[in-house]
């Protein structure tokens, strides 16, 4: 009886243990990928930024071609529309930038203080 519970007990440590070095293993597993990977989305975040706005900065430009312009300023509606439009255009590109530039000194300063 005595050495029957004592195998139980056994295969009850072992599996047990078994479940500890599973989870450990995933646990650290888990942790060096997500420090792996957050890098590599801070880059792709920043290109995303650099992205959008040479796309706003391309649409300003097309806005601003003559055949555009001309088409425009027949009716006041649509020159008051391009107006707004241009503003937020504008607003949006200083926006992604200041973004930018937040999320850079963040960045800098995170890795800064992991120097130290």
């Amino acid at each position: 009886m005595q050495n029957k519970n004592k195998l139980i007990n056994t295969n009850h440590t072992r599996t047990k243990q078994s479940y500890k070095i599973i989870l450990t293993t995933l646990a650290l597993s888990c942790t060096l990928i997500s420090c792996a990977t957050a890098t590599h989305s801070e880059r792709q975040l920043s290109n995303i930024i650099e992205k959008e706005v040479t796309l706003l900065e391309k649409i300003k430009a097309e806005r601003n071609q003559p055949e555009v312009k001309a088409a425009i300023q027949k009716d006041q509606v649509l020159v008051n529309s391009e107006a707004h439009l241009l503003m937020s255009l504008d607003e949006l590109i200083e926006a992604n930038k200041k973004s930018k530039n937040t999320f850079l000194k963040e960045t800098n300063n995170k890795g800064e203080v992991n120097a130290n």
